[in-house]
């Protein structure tokens, strides 16, 4: 998580899931993150959480989903996204991942989408259809 936030541009961070607060901990060492709000859907994961981020003036956590968040033009005026909505089977995660970035392509056009989990040079798309073929075919698809 600290490698992704150090490739985050400056300014105003929109962050999809909260999960165990890790990256709010790594953003605001970041003396030029302006802001950091995050979006979980999760009220357990923020109760659970929330009072263990630190005490940062400009971390602003809602609960919502994250897609019907910037469908309602939520990533207005943000410098990034950085994405950490990984869960449940690799399958289910490329998913994610492929959605994020086509709602990230058209709800914040322009606004660069950072994926935890990922570099820079993965397609979602194609990790996504490389699983369906190992899943399909039972085995290793190299």
């Amino acid at each position: 998580m600290e490698e992704l936030v150090e490739r985050l541009p400056p300014g105003r961070v929109l962050c999809a899931g909260l999960g165990l607060g890790l990256m709010v901990h790594h953003l605001v060492n970041r003396p030029d993150i302006d802001e950091i709000h995050v979006v979980e859907l999760s009220g357990d994961v923020i109760e659970l959480v929330e009072p263990t981020l630190p005490g940062y003036g400009d971390v602003r956590v809602t609960r919502a989903d994250f897609y019907a968040h910037i469908k309602d033009g939520g990533a207005a005026g943000y410098d990034s996204i950085l994405w950490d909505l990984a869960v449940g089977t690799l399958e289910e995660t490329a998913g994610g991942m492929a959605l994020a970035q086509a709602a990230a392509s058209a709800f914040a056009p322009g606004v660069p989408l950072f994926r935890f989990g990922m570099s820079e040079s993965d397609d979602p798309t194609v990790l996504f259809a490389r699983e369906l073929l190992r899943a399909n075919a039972g085995g290793d698809d190299e």
